[in-house]
Order: C-alpha cells, then sequence, then structure tokens
C-alpha cells in the first residue's frame, strides 16, 4: 500500500467533509469575460467615429481645394473682362449662379460663380498721396458643391484691377 493518501480521504479522517463547491471562479471569470467585450466594443465604436470623421475632414479639405481653384479661375475672368462688367451694376454680394465649365477644373464638383463691380467710382491703388494710379474694385464669390451632395464651401474675395 501506497504511503500517499489521497486528500480527500485525509479530510474525511479527520472529520472534515468535503465542501460543495460554489462556482465562484466561474462567475469571476465572466464577469472579467463581460468587462473585456464592453472594453473591445467601445474601441471599436471610437475607431468608427474616428474614421468617420477623418473622412469627412478630408472630403472637407478637397471641396476647400476646389473652391480654391475655381476663385482663382473667377478672378482670372474679371481680369479678362473687367472692361465688360456694367460699371452701373454695383453689387454688396451675390449668389454664385453662373457655372463654371473648364476642362482644367476638379472632377467631381460643382463650381459656380459670380463677380461684379464693389463700387461705382475707382478708387486709389495705394495711398493717395503716393500714388495717383485707380484701381476698380471687384467682387468675386464662388461656390464648390461635391457631386456626392456633402459640405459645399463658399469663398468670396475683392479684387483690385488698375485701370487700363
Amino acid at each position: 500500500m501506497s504511503s500517499l493518501v489521497s486528500l480527500p480521504r485525509v479530510k474525511m479522517r479527520l472529520g472534515l467533509a468535503p465542501q460543495p463547491q460554489r462556482g465562484a471562479a466561474l462567475i469571476v471569470a465572466l464577469i472579467i469575460l463581460l468587462m473585456l467585450t464592453l472594453i473591445g466594443a467601445a474601441t471599436v465604436q471610437t475607431a468608427i467615429i474616428q474614421e468617420k470623421l477623418a473622412g469627412s475632414s478630408a472630403d472637407r479639405q478637397r471641396t476647400f481645394q476646389a473652391a480654391e481653384w475655381a476663385l482663382r479661375w473667377a478672378e482670372q475672368w474679371v481680369w479678362n473682362n473687367a472692361n465688360s462688367i456694367d460699371a452701373n451694376n454695383v453689387i454688396e454680394a451675390c449668389e454664385p449662379e453662373t457655372s463654371i465649365n473648364d476642362s482644367a477644373q476638379p472632377a467631381g464638383f460643382t463650381l459656380r460663380y459670380c463677380a461684379g463691380r464693389a463700387t461705382a467710382a475707382s478708387t486709389p491703388c495705394g495711398p493717395a498721396s503716393s500714388n495717383q494710379r485707380r484701381c476698380d474694385s471687384f467682387i468675386v464669390t464662388v461656390l464648390a458643391q461635391p457631386d456626392t451632395g456633402e459640405t459645399a464651401v463658399k469663398l468670396e474675395s475683392i479684387l483690385l484691377l488698375e485701370q487700363r
């Protein structure tokens, strides 16, 4: 016979009956598993929100760049057509309605512009005391809207052109 005696037999010899298992380890393990699941779900949700924000920021940046391109295009149009813009048609602001159709324009955007004189009278191009040159002032407004219907960007500039 072996000198090693199993633990339950020793307890029974000492008068100690084995205690029924209560499942505490199982409950603790399930609680830890539940906490890990909640942390994982929160992490996934945060990652999804960050990805949406990054995509939205990139779309806004592309739209802004398209609006800058349209503003430069419209300013060049005013430069080339300043004499044909009615001097009596003074505007404070304009709503871009005329579409830009140029082969070099950014793809995926609807670009519109408007331009008009900001003042009927010409103004000094620089400080009046040192410069007798006169300039006409124009308001140029553009609107860039992605074809996907997302955020539109509206830019406006005041352009001073020396009288020719």
